[in-house]
């Protein structure tokens, strides 16, 4: 019910699985005369949060299944191999309060408003060994 009302379409469906965000992932095997005989929309995903989801939220292994790229959903797939380097997927934080932001940004971690950008702390040993300059002293 909630695809109907949020999305403007009814799908039917098994569901295959459910990754680790909650998101459920479902496929139409019997699509004659349903909305997914078209252009290949039998293999849908219902996200688990109903406002603010895209597509970065979708695992690696759901994405592979989702676009038809392999039979066998994420839970059937056993890995063999596994990089030392890999990490655990996050969904992409642009737009949150969790994206970056530099330090010199208005909303940075480190933001200090009484030192300009880019500019050093005077220290005692700069101030010891300079002269100002002026032009009237040519």
């Amino acid at each position: 019910m909630r695809w109907l009302k949020n999305r403007g379409q009814v799908k039917a469906g098994n569901l295959v699985g459910q990754d680790q965000f909650g998101n459920l992932y479902y496929e139409d095997t019997n699509p004659q005369g349903t909305v997914s005989t078209l252009s290949g929309r039998d293999r849908y995903v219902e996200f688990s949060k109903i406002y603010n989801f895209n597509a970065s939220q979708i695992p690696p292994e759901w994405h592979s299944w989702l676009h038809h790229l392999g039979d066998l959903p994420a839970t059937e797939i056993t890995k063999k191999y596994e990089p030392r380097y890999h990490i655990p997927h996050q969904a992409n934080p642009t737009g949150s309060n969790n994206a970056f932001a530099p330090h010199n940004y208005m909303k940075g971690k480190a933001f200090n408003p009484n030192q300009a950008v880019n500019q050093p702390a005077e220290t005692s040993a700069s101030v010891e060994h300079s002269q100002r300059w002026s032009p009237e002293e040519l």
